[in-house]
């Protein structure tokens, strides 16, 4: 490009000048060949900026802010063309990226306040994932950079921006009606959510409703509407959707303040319409008759009313499919569910289940000659019918009913039973 081969030669001082005449002129018509042009150069000058962080080793970020802020303001998307926005989309995104580190956090910041200036523009069905690409680096890179303490903690209000823009391109997305597909929780679980680890998460719980509202209400909204998924991508996003539930119920207990009162996992769960068109088979889809009625009137009414459904969905519905994927992933969802709302009673968890476990977050056995998921989760299960019963606190007239305590000794009955079949804790099993 000539001006910047021109800048290279009289120093990088005058570009903003010369581009803002540049676009003086688009604006009273001179030089522009067709509509797309302006958008046209806008991208050429993005372009090089990208090549120029690379060369030049952030010797002139601020400039390189400057410039940016010359050019984005005038530009909107193309209707003829699609690929300009995206690749505008795309630039956005490797400067900011390039900006979100130690040695220019100033800069990152200047330049996130650009991109938030502007409108959310989706053009195309893939657009969100630039924005979202942004915002959630941006949340992250702030986030590392507090950690490390090179950052005051004023700069949490960056943490705020990024959760409001956030929740301004899930609105946008909604009125656009984007397909809901896999990636977008596949991203937002990797960034934000069940991939994240407990400390993570735990700093998710700690910042304000007032601010992580803006991000939440408008994604539970996003993830109610009904307009079709690709049936092709059923199968993940409803291993995502679970993760996504697990991680917000996660965040709904670390709360300190209020635990459970923001309800997130709740919400989420309660669009009905939501889970039946992600869930990958029928034996699946009563998984919201098996949960969104639930009620956080304290965890022994949800923890009764969530039983009774787990009970109806499997003698109802669980023995068409049993060994299917979306079985499994719903088997070991409502087992991780069990564990969160025990702990969520601030009494220690018998983990006996995850004892065998890689991790938390892993359904696969470290003893290489167990390979039943499903009988770990059996086993789970009953451990948490001990653990509800150990802390259950009846009345003097519940004490005298002895009918409660039939089905408990036949659980743990049949708890004893899968556990001496696993070669992992059975007779057999390696020391």
């Amino acid at each position: 490009m000539r001006i910047f081969c021109k800048l290279k030669r009289h120093g990088y001082g005058c570009c903003g000048h010369a581009i803002k005449l540049k676009f003086k002129e688009f604006s009273k018509g001179i030089g522009i060949n067709d509509a797309s042009f302006p958008l046209r150069y806008e991208l050429s000058v993005l372009r090089q900026l990208c090549v120029a962080l690379k060369d030049n080793l952030h010797q002139h970020d601020d400039l390189y802010c400057d410039i940016a802020a010359t050019v984005v303001p005038h530009v909107e998307p193309y209707e003829e063309k699609p690929s300009l926005w995206e690749a505008h989309l795309t630039s956005l995104r490797y400067i900011h990226r390039e900006l979100c580190q130690e040695k220019s956090l100033t800069e990152c910041q200047k330049m996130y306040g650009l991109v938030r200036s502007q409108l959310c523009r989706l053009q195309g069905e893939a657009d969100y994932k630039f924005y979202l690409d942004i915002h959630l680096t941006h949340f992250n890179g702030i986030h590392l950079q507090m950690q490390k303490e090179t950052l005051p903690i004023a700069a949490t209000d960056q943490l705020y921006y990024a959760l409001e823009a956030m929740g301004v391109l899930f609105d946008t997305m909604r009125q656009r009606k984007v397909a809901k597909n896999a990636a977008l929780l596949v991203q937002l679980n990797d960034a934000l959510f069940s991939k994240r680890g407990k400390a993570f998460l735990m700093y998710l719980s700690a910042l304000p409703p007032e601010s992580t509202t803006k991000m939440y209400d408008p994604l539970l909204k996003l993830l109610s509407c009904s307009w079709a998924t690709p049936s092709s991508e059923l199968t993940t996003q409803f291993t995502e959707y679970l993760g996504l539930v697990l991680a917000l119920m996660q965040i709904d207990m670390f709360s300190i303040e209020a635990p459970l009162e923001q309800q997130l996992a709740l919400k989420l769960l309660r669009t009905r319409t939501s889970l039946r068109r992600t869930t990958p088979s029928s034996s699946s889809t009563t998984m919201s008759s098996c949960c969104t009625c639930a009620s956080y009137g304290g965890l022994q009414a949800t923890y009764i009313d969530l039983c009774k459904k787990f009970v109806y969905f499997f003698e109802h519905k669980a023995r068409r499919t049993p060994k299917s994927s979306g079985f499994m992933d719903l088997l070991v969802f409502f087992q991780r569910l069990q564990m969160l709302l025990h702990q969520s009673s601030n009494k220690p968890p018998l983990d006996i289940f995850w004892q065998q476990l890689e991790g938390d977050d892993s359904p696969s056995c470290s003893n290489e000659a167990c390979k039943s998921i499903r009988r770990h989760c059996l086993l789970s299960f009953g451990v948490c019918a001990l653990e509800a019963y150990v802390n259950w606190q009846p009345t003097t007239e519940q004490k005298s009913d002895k009918a409660p305590y039939k089905p408990l000794l036949g659980i743990l009955g049949y708890t004893l039973d899968v556990a001496k079949s696993m070669k992992c804790l059975g007779p057999s099993a390696m020391s």
